[in-house]
């Protein structure tokens, strides 16, 4: 009886705990979402300034032509509207977080033009977030690769 009054409290503190936990990756990952979101907006527009605040020094853009850019690459495509996006949009995304990184996966069916070639095929997308010191979330590589045909 005595091991039993003992052991609800410890049993309410473990969910209470569980519970907390689960609150805090919900809200990290609402944050990098937030960041993905506030990212393409500036992306659509070609802002590479704005693109710039997202994306860490060594980022690496694998894009679906199996290129691996740099954020100077990326950045200088966007100036130079060798990358432009004729229209953007996201689905099935979802968020996961594991300690201080962010990966956000879904699909595009985004229409971009790079470098004079119209690419209309929807292609899945994973961006990899990293959390840092002063909490801000930013892009540290992506991957893009077209959908097979069924």
């Amino acid at each position: 009886m005595i091991r039993r009054m003992l052991l609800l409290p410890l049993l309410a503190i473990a969910v209470v705990g569980v519970a907390r936990a689960q609150e805090a990756a919900s809200s990290e990952a609402d944050q990098v979402l937030k960041a993905d979101e506030a990212r393409n907006e500036v992306l659509q527009k070609g802002d590479a300034d704005g693109v710039a605040r997202y994306l860490t020094d060594d980022v690496a853009y694998a894009n679906e032509k199996g290129e691996i850019l740099s954020k100077t690459q990326v950045l200088d495509n966007l100036r130079s509207r060798k990358q432009k996006f004729l229209s953007f949009k996201h689905d099935d995304v979802h968020v996961t977080v594991h300690g201080d990184t962010g990966i956000v996966t879904g699909r595009s069916t985004s229409v971009v033009e790079y470098q004079g070639q119209v690419s209309r095929h929807p292609r899945r997308f994973m961006n990899v977030w990293v959390k840092q010191g002063d909490g801000q979330w930013l892009l540290a590589a992506l991957a893009e690769t077209a959908i097979a045909e069924q």
